[in-house]
């Protein structure tokens, strides 16, 4: 089984997602389930600092990052699921629903998990 995972994975940032994302991976490992992940990690100032507000241009380069690695997994691999991780907050639920529509547009599976 091979899964593509959308997630949050990062050395600088604990707890919620990004430790689910781990104990996932590592489960997966052991079940022998093969999986991709697609990051979906903060970066400029927000991954330095978590009360750092949102910058308009890191949140697009973010999001041009996540989609184009998105486009690249299904062009080149066939899933049998697709695990999305999503946040609740404003943005990232509008850029989740996107990845979401890409996703059935390539007529996969896809977990939510909210």
């Amino acid at each position: 089984m091979r899964v593509l995972l959308v997630s949050v994975k990062s050395k600088k940032i604990y707890g919620g997602i990004a430790t689910w994302t781990d104990y996932f991976l590592e489960s997966c490992k052991v079940s022998g389930i093969e999986v991709h992940l697609v990051n979906t990690e903060v970066v400029g100032k927000r991954l330095e600092t978590e009360t750092a507000s949102r910058d308009f241009l890191d949140e697009y380069k973010r999001t041009k990052r996540i989609f184009g690695d998105l486009k690249s997994f299904l062009s080149s691999n066939s899933y049998s699921a697709v695990h999305l991780n999503t946040s609740c907050g404003t943005l990232g639920i509008v850029r989740d629903y996107f990845i979401a529509h890409k996703v059935k547009k390539n007529n996969l599976r896809l977990v939510t998990h909210y």
